[in-house]
């Protein structure tokens, strides 16, 4: 028999009946379990019992099995081994091998034992938490043997494998600052990068404890020589180097980030910005009854069974059908009930005060730093700006149906508190609120009446339109200074990808700092990039002239490392800002053909026969759309008119207008 052999067959007669001891002990627990699992009353906790075995039993196998050195020098027999024709190296690789081999077998024994008990808990830590979570739990649990066996060559005697597992957590959380900060220039997605810092943390201090652990036998105990000065060494270097290139890492992503707010200001980005006036007493006590109200009509309107609602919000969301007699007769019947119910009359009341009022200043809550913001608070005034609209657009709607053209327009008008309130929102976080009302208005607007009244208030909408900023103001620097003073880091879950919570973690919040400041160099250097394509933008006639530079920038913003990607929005392009800007444009140059043609039939009696005959007496030039860089397709339909995308579609209208012929009697 070779030596080596002779070597591995000597370590499995020394461990085998701890083995087989363990085994059997594994068999017997398991047979234990399955038969608790006849009785349903102990199902749930046999199930967490057989996970918890499954995860911790390994860590017995670990304090058991690799203690194989110090059983040599418990036994005296180091001395024997040593006088073996075969070298150290051979005699170290053999027996580490050979237990380890032994070790993982019974692993695998005791895992699958364990997943054959009935249970859900063992399809997430093979399926759910993915091949990271097992590859990370098999590394942990051979790191585990690993320092047991090292504790073995250092202690010289068994019953070190119990201290080797308690202290396992402090070298892994003395060598995570170096990991951390060697591999943050090579992994832009976060969970990416928290998997390879857990794995690479890992095999770094697997290899050390086999390395020293190696030299330790083959050049100081097999030359008799002490062991403290490469223990010290290693302790040294285990408790140094990580930090040296910590620190490294937190000066140059310092530096980095310096850098960019210096560019970032040389770009003219501003910096402080002046905070909302706080709304008065009368105005908060209104928003809440107008909130209140919302919820209590619309609980009123669903109760109510004989109401057509779907056919009501169909003519108010769509307009591109025509409605018979008899649909017209029941919108007029659904338009009754809202206009009269307790809500809408006490809402018109509110309304009808805070249009005459002069202290009213209701001003959406904000904080951009994560830490503080009051989520509770910001979606709860998400909700009164959306209850808000829905209230006025459901009176105006109705108004529209029974004819009544001047009480439309005031209920049109209505709208003008909240979005001079939006409006002033000096760091333009409710710019999309604002948008979007202000597109409710003008959409509701587009299927008034045609009379030469109604045409006065198309003139001064369509004054309002070309003063519309669609843009909010560049806030890039504020949103870095709230982060840079706020507590706002991401808690570490890398075997279920990335979760963001506001945490008060020290220590978390010390090693996620390089990672941090590179992060918002690397956002704040694309922000300057999206500043000078949001100029262009406003510049551009059309999205098509600065698509390529707009797919640039969506490309390097893919590249962003750390959190602040998220700032660019899961689900939606880097570039969304630009194609909104194009979107919401086009829709409001939509509205523009809209009201012009309603103009023009309010002063001729008919719509014109081509978007030409606008011009110049109501439009200075026929609008093209910014969305797609060509003219809107336009013809007339019976009573109405249909508006497409482009001159060349057929079908697929972009927005019809039929007016109700009820409407057409009330002229």
């Amino acid at each position: 028999m070779k030596p080596y052999q002779a070597l591995i067959w000597n370590e499995w007669r020394q461990m085998r009946n701890s083995a087989m001891t363990l085994g059997g002990v594994t068999v017997l627990l398991w047979l234990l379990m399955l038969a608790g699992c006849s009785d349903k009353a102990f199902v749930e906790y046999i199930e967490m019992g057989a996970f918890a075995l499954a995860i911790g039993l390994p860590f017995l196998y670990c304090i058991v099995l690799a203690d194989s050195f110090a059983r040599e020098f418990g036994q005296k027999t180091d001395s024997f081994l040593l006088e073996l024709p075969v070298s150290p190296s051979k005699i170290f690789f053999c027996k580490y091998f050979a237990n380890l081999a032994v070790f993982l077998v019974l692993v695998a024994l005791e895992v699958e034992l364990m997943r054959l008990t009935p249970g859900r808990h063992f399809d997430g830590l093979h399926f759910e938490d993915g091949i990271m979570a097992s590859v990370t739990l098999v590394l942990i649990w051979i790191l585990a043997h690993a320092m047991v066996f090292l504790t073995s060559v250092l202690g010289k005697k068994t019953g070190n494998g119990i201290v080797a597992i308690i202290i396992l957590p402090l070298p892994v959380m003395l060598l995570l600052p170096g990991t951390m900060a060697a591999t943050m220039f090579f992994a832009v997605d976060e969970t990416t990068w928290y998997a390879t810092v857990t794995l690479l943390t890992l095999l770094a201090l697997y290899g050390s404890c086999i390395g020293l652990s190696w030299y330790l036998w083959t050049c100081r105990i097999s030359r008799g020589r002490k062991i403290f000065k490469p223990i010290a060494t290693a302790f040294c270097l285990l408790l140094v180097l990580p930090w040296v290139l910590y620190g490294m890492a937190y000066c140059y992503t310092a530096l980095e980030l310096n850098s960019a707010i210096r560019a970032a200001k040389d770009a003219g980005m501003k910096q402080v910005f002046e905070p909302p006036v706080p709304p008065s007493a009368s105005s908060q006590a209104a928003v809440a009854v107008i909130n209140k109200l919302s919820r209590e009509y619309e609980k009123r309107i669903l109760h109510d069974k004989s109401l057509e609602m779907g056919l009501f919000e169909r003519y108010e969301r769509t307009r591109k059908f025509s409605f018979s007699q008899a649909e017209q007769a029941k919108l007029s019947k659904t338009a009754d009930t809202i206009l009269n119910t307790p809500e809408m009359c006490h809402f018109s009341n509110i309304m009808g005060n805070i249009q005459k009022s002069t202290d009213f200043r209701f001003m959406p809550y904000y904080q951009l730093d994560p830490a503080q913001i009051d989520w509770n608070a910001y979606l709860e005034l998400e909700i009164i700006c959306i209850n808000w609209n829905h209230l006025l657009s459901h009176k105006a709607t109705a108004l529209l149906l029974k004819g009544d053209e001047k009480v439309f327009f005031e209920c049109l008008g209505e709208f003008d508190p909240l979005l001079s309130a939006l409006r002033k929102d000096t760091i333009g976080s409710w710019k999309a609120h604002e948008i979007n009302m202000l597109e409710k208005k003008l959409s509701l607007a587009a299927i008034g009446p045609d009379t030469p009244e109604a045409a006065k208030y198309y003139e001064q909408y369509l004054k309002d339109i070309d003063g519309i900023a669609f843009l909010g103001p560049d806030t890039a620097l504020f949103v870095l200074e709230c982060m840079k003073s706020s507590d706002f880091i991401p808690r570490l879950m890398p075997l279920r990808g990335t979760v963001y919570e506001v945490t008060h973690n020290t220590l978390g919040r010390c090693l996620y700092l390089p990672r941090l400041q590179q992060s918002q160099a690397a956002w704040l250097k694309l922000e300057i990039r999206k500043k000078e394509l949001i100029e262009c933008t406003r510049q551009a006639a059309s999205y098509p002239e600065i698509k390529a530079d707009a797919y640039r920038l969506d490309q390097l913003s893919a590249k962003i490392p750390g959190l602040l990607k998220l700032f660019y929005g899961s689900g939606y392009p880097r570039n969304y800002a630009v194609i909104e800007y194009f979107y919401h444009k086009s829709r409001f140059e939509h509205f523009k053909i809209c009201l012009a043609l309603k103009i023009y039939r309010a002063r001729h009696g008919k719509f014109p026969d081509s978007m030409q005959q606008l011009v110049p007496g109501i439009l200075p030039k026929v609008p093209i759309n910014p969305f797609t860089g060509t003219d809107f397709g336009y013809r007339t339909d019976k009573d109405g008119f249909i508006l497409f995308m482009n001159p060349n579609e057929t079908r697929g209208s972009f927005f019809e207008y039929h007016p109700l012929k009820t409407m057409e009697k009330t002229k």
